[in-house]
């Protein structure tokens, strides 16, 4: 998938050619192989004026640029035209009308996480629910360490293997959707839907609407649950971890192990 990202010019350029109004812009928007694909063509064909175009998955300051859009459904396109005589804007939409996944392929972990449009769920794994990992996990310097108990050996934690302590879902079924059950501080259930976003350069997951499945015992440790580290990852295991940032033993992530729900 092709990203593209821009800085908005200035709106008080007087070197790029005349004064504009609405009305005198020239744009065309394409899509490929027909009308409601997933390649979007950008024509600013307005002589004089520096193109920025907002498609609400991304942003190009190109005059003609081809931008990919993954997910079937109705977008804004906000268009700026720099000029001489400042800026001129205009709004128009197109529709995608099918999922495109194909940008994904060259990365397999996102089918691993969410197994495409059909989505997986992901659970505890109550043999191991939960671990403490220093900032530095796996960097092999500085508070590089980690400790991850079996329950059995941590019955002072207070974990109740009994409980249903949630799951959480992840699909790109046209857009990317986390549908998350989980127990509050006072173990009453909240089911939350949202959407996500992951940076797999960096290890990390944001949450947006919802938090992560956890141990309820710990909540009070954590200021933003939403915020994930990916510490481990497998197709048939993945360890998220949350900065513990309100207790006075020092930061470190909190690890939580999932596994897929069978």
């Amino acid at each position: 998938m092709a990203a593209f990202t821009a800085c908005e010019p200035s709106e008080d350029d007087k070197s790029l050619g005349s004064v504009l109004q609405k009305s005198d812009l020239k744009l065309s928007i394409s899509q490929l192989p027909a009308a409601g694909g997933n390649k979007i063509v950008l024509r600013n064909n307005t002589p004089g004026t520096m193109a920025y175009w907002d498609y609400s998955v991304g942003t190009s300051s190109r005059q003609v640029d081809t931008v990919f859009v993954p997910f079937r459904g109705t977008y804004k396109l906000a268009f700026a035209g720099y000029g001489a005589g400042g800026v001129v804007r205009d709004t128009l939409t197109y529709t995608v009308e099918k999922n495109d996944l194909s940008g994904f392929a060259s990365e397999p972990r996102w089918n691993q996480l969410t197994n495409g449009e059909k989505g997986k769920t992901w659970v505890l794994n109550m043999v191991r629910p939960i671990g403490w990992y220093g900032l530095d996990y796996k960097k092999g310097s500085g508070d590089d360490w980690s400790w991850q108990p079996n329950l059995s050996e941590i019955g002072w934690a207070g974990i109740d293997a009994t409980l249903n302590y949630g799951k959480i879902t992840f699909n790109l079924d046209g857009g990317f959707n986390v549908a998350v059950t989980r127990l509050n501080a006072s173990k009453a259930t909240v089911n939350e839907a949202g959407k996500y976003s992951v940076d797999w350069a960096a290890g990390t997951i944001k949450l947006i609407g919802a938090e992560m499945p956890n141990i309820t015992n710990y909540y009070s440790q954590v200021s933003n649950w939403g915020n994930l580290k990916i510490l481990e990852f497998s197709p048939t295991q993945m360890v998220l971890g949350v900065l513990r940032d309100q207790s006075s033993d020092g930061k470190a992530y909190i690890g939580f192990t999932f596994i897929p729900l069978q």
